[in-house]
C-alpha cells in the first residue's frame, strides 16, 4: 500500500512582506527556503539514498529529486508532494513528525538568531528571556500544513483530490492564538508587523546597524532582523539601489573616498557638496515580481495533452521550472568583482515566481531576460487548450519606488498588482507601477508582444538606453554620447500634451467609446511633429504602442482569456501609458555634468 502526502507552509507571503529593511525582506525568504530544502532534503531526498537518519520513507514526486551529488533543486517552492510507502496511518504520523520538526527547526534558528544580536537589540522590562509566550510566538510564525489521502491507481485522480484537500486544510487555523503580555510592553503591537506584541527596541538613532531606536519589535520580526546580519549576504538597502550611478558614472569619481555614504539618507550625508551632487541622482529603484499563469492547472493535467502521463508531464514540468529559476540565479547573482557593475539582489525564486531587489536602470533588462528564460525553459512544455497547442507563460510587475517609500506596503501590493495585470492585460503580459513620491501613481499593463515597441517608444523620448545595461558589461555613456541622444530625443512634454488631447476623441459615456481612431492618431502625429526636436525617426514607435491602447484592454494574445474584472478602458489605457512613460523618461535620463 502507498499514500501521496502534500506538505507545505502558509502565510509566507504575509511573512516575508512583514519588512521594514530589504534585509527583513532577504531574511524571511531566505528562512523559509532553507526550512524547505532542510525538510525535504533530511526528510525526503536523502531518503531515496537511503540514509540511516531518515524518518519518512517515500518517493519525492515534486520538486524533482537532488541530482547525483545531492545537490538540491534550485526550484524549490514552500510546498512538495511525496510517496509514502505504508498505510495512511504510517503517511499521517509522517507528514506530523515533518511538520513538528519543521516548526522546532523555526524555533531553534530564530532563538539563536536573537541571542547573537544581544547587545544591539534591548528588551522591554518585564519581557524575560526564557517566557514561554516568546517560543510560542515564534511557533506561530509560520503556518505548516499537510494532508495524505491512499492511492486508488489513478494519480490524476489521486492527485486532484490531494490538491483540493491541502487547498480547504490551508482555509484552517489550528495554532495557538498569540499570547500577550501583562503591563509593559502590553499589548503594543509590532512597529514591523502589526500582529504581534513588541518585546524591545534598538540602541541607535543613525548611521548603519541592525536595530534602531524606532524598530520596536515583536521576537519574531526582531529574529528575522538578527538573522539577517548573520545569516545571509549582505543587502543593499534603497539607497544604494537607487544611488547606483554614484558607483559607475564617472562623475561621481571625485567621491570614491567617500563611498561609504552613498547608501545613507540625504540628511545622514556629512559633506554639504556630496549631498547636492548625490541628491541630482533619481531617488528611485525597482522591486520585480513574477509568476507564471494558472501553473496549478498546468500540474492538475488540465492542460496537458490527451494522451500524457500526468506524472510524466509534471516532472516534466517540474524540470522545465527548474531550468529556469537556474538561469534567473544566473541573471542576478554575481561575485564581489561584479558586485558593483550588477548590484541587483535576488530575494527568491520558487520555481515560476520570484522576487528581485533591482536599480532602476537594470529593471527593463532584467525583466527581458527573465521573460526571454522563461520562453526558452518551456519550448518544449506542449499542452493543449480547447483546440489550440499552447505553451505556459509568465506574467511580471514591475514597481518604480522612491527609496524613502515604505517598504512594507509596497511589498504587500506587489501581488495584487501581479494578478490585477492578469485579470485586464489577459496574462502573458507585464505591468509597471510608477510610485510617485509627490503625487498619484501610475500604473500600466501591457501584453508581452508589445514589449520590443514600448521600450522603443520610452528611448524616443530620453536619452538612456536599454542596450547600455543587457550585455556582459555595463556601458556608461560619455558626455558627447549623451548630448548626441538628447538631440534626436521627442520633448520629454510630448506625453503630457498627447494626454491633454486625447480626452475630446472619447464619448463620455460608461463604455468611453472611442469616436474615431483615424482622427485621434492624425492629431497624435501632429502633436509629435510640433514637438520633435531631432525629426521624427521614433514617432512612429509612440503611435504603434499606443494604437492597439485606444480601443483599451486586453489587446489580442496567444489563448488568452477576457479579464473576470472590469477593463481597462480605452482613456484609461493611454493615460496610464502616458504616465509612466513621462516618468521612466524623466528618471532615467542621464545628466549632463562633468
Amino acid at each position: 500500500m502507498s499514500c501521496l502526502v502534500k506538505f507545505g507552509f502558509g502565510g509566507v507571503q504575509d511573512f516575508i512582506a512583514q519588512a521594514r529593511m530589504t534585509r527583513d525582506l532577504a531574511a524571511g525568504s531566505r528562512l523559509i527556503q532553507s526550512l524547505s530544502v532542510q525538510a525535504a532534503g533530511s526528510e525526503i531526498i536523502k531518503s531515496l539514498a537511503q540514509a540511516a537518519a531518515n524518518r519518512v520513507q517515500g518517493e519525492l514526486i515534486l520538486p524533482p529529486p537532488a541530482d547525483e551529488k545531492g545537490t538540491p533543486p534550485e526550484a524549490f517552492p514552500h510546498q512538495f508532494v511525496f510517496r509514502f510507502e505504508g498505510n495512511l496511518e504510517g503517511a499521517c504520523k509522517a507528514g506530523n513528525d515533518l511538520r513538528k520538526s519543521v516548526l522546532q527547526d523555526v524555533e531553534g534558528k530564530l532563538c539563536a538568531a536573537l541571542k547573537n544580536a544581544d547587545g544591539q537589540f534591548q528588551k522591554e522590562e518585564g519581557v524575560k528571556e526564557d517566557d514561554p509566550r516568546l517560543k510560542q510566538h515564534l511557533r506561530s510564525a509560520l503556518e505548516v500544513y499537510w494532508v495524505a489521502i491512499e492511492e486508488t491507481g489513478d494519480y490524476e485522480k489521486d492527485y486532484k483530490l490531494l490538491t483540493r484537500l491541502f487547498d480547504d486544510r490551508r482555509h484552517t487555523r489550528t495554532f495557538e492564538q498569540i499570547q500577550s503580555f501583562s503591563g509593559e510592553p502590553g499589548n503594543e503591537t509590532c512597529s514591523q508587523c502589526g500582529v504581534r506584541p513588541r518585546i524591545g527596541h534598538g540602541t541607535i538613532t543613525s548611521g548603519k546597524g541592525l536595530f534602531y531606536t524606532k524598530d520596536k519589535l515583536c521576537v519574531v520580526c526582531a529574529a528575522k532582523r538578527a538573522w539577517s546580519g548573520s545569516g545571509i549576504d549582505t543587502v543593499p538597502n534603497t539607497y544604494k539601489l537607487s544611488r547606483w550611478r554614484a558607483y559607475m558614472d564617472p562623475v561621481y569619481k571625485k567621491w570614491n573616498d567617500s563611498k561609504d555614504q552613498f547608501d545613507l539618507p540625504l540628511e545622514e550625508v556629512g559633506n554639504p557638496d556630496l549631498r547636492k551632487d548625490l541628491a541630482k541622482l533619481s531617488p528611485y529603484w525597482a522591486l520585480i515580481v513574477f509568476d507564471g499563469d494558472q501553473m496549478g492547472k498546468w500540474f492538475s493535467g488540465e492542460f496537458a495533452p490527451n494522451s500524457a502521463d500526468l506524472w510524466s508531464f509534471q516532472v516534466k514540468l517540474a524540470q522545465a521550472m527548474n531550468s529556469f529559476a537556474s538561469k534567473v540565479k544566473e541573471l542576478c547573482d554575481s561575485n564581489e568583482d561584479e558586485q558593483e557593475k550588477q548590484p541587483v539582489f535576488r530575494v527568491y525564486t520558487g520555481g515560476d515566481d520570484g522576487l528581485i531587489l533591482s536599480p532602476f536602470d537594470f529593471a527593463l533588462p532584467l525583466a527581458e531576460k527573465i521573460h526571454s528564460a522563461w520562453v526558452d525553459c518551456m519550448a518544449k512544455i506542449h499542452g493543449r487548450k480547447k483546440e489550440n497547442t499552447i505553451a505556459p507563460t509568465l506574467s511580471l510587475h514591475i514597481s518604480l519606488l522612491h527609496a524613502k517609500e515604505p517598504l512594507q506596503p509596497a511589498v504587500a501590493d506587489l501581488h495584487h498588482y501581479l494578478d490585477q495585470a492578469k485579470e485586464k492585460g489577459g496574462r502573458d503580459c507585464y505591468s509597471i507601477l510608477a510610485n510617485v513620491r509627490a503625487g498619484s501613481p501610475a500604473w500600466m499593463v501591457s501584453g508581452w508582444k508589445q514589449w520590443p515597441i514600448f521600450v522603443e517608444a520610452l528611448e524616443s523620448l530620453t536619452n538612456y538606453r536599454m542596450s547600455d545595461f543587457s550585455g556582459s558589461f555595463v556601458r556608461i555613456p560619455n558626455s558627447d554620447e549623451r548630448t548626441r541622444r538628447n538631440k534626436v530625443a521627442l520633448s520629454a512634454r510630448l506625453p503630457h500634451a498627447m494626454m491633454e488631447a486625447m480626452e475630446r476623441f472619447y464619448q463620455d459615456d460608461d463604455a468611453k467609446t472611442l469616436v474615431s481612431k483615424t482622427a485621434l492618431l492624425a492629431e497624435m502625429h501632429r502633436i509629435i511633429g510640433r514637438r520633435s526636436r531631432g525629426g521624427e525617426e521614433h514617432s512612429s514607435a509612440i503611435l504603434q504602442f499606443l494604437e492597439p491602447r485606444m480601443d483599451g484592454l486586453p489587446e489580442e494574445g496567444s489563448a488568452k482569456d477576457k479579464p473576470s474584472c472590469s477593463p481597462i478602458r480605452g482613456p484609461e489605457a493611454l493615460r496610464s501609458a502616458f504616465e509612466v512613460l513621462a516618468f521612466m523618461a524623466r528618471e532615467l535620463r542621464w545628466g549632463g555634468e562633468e
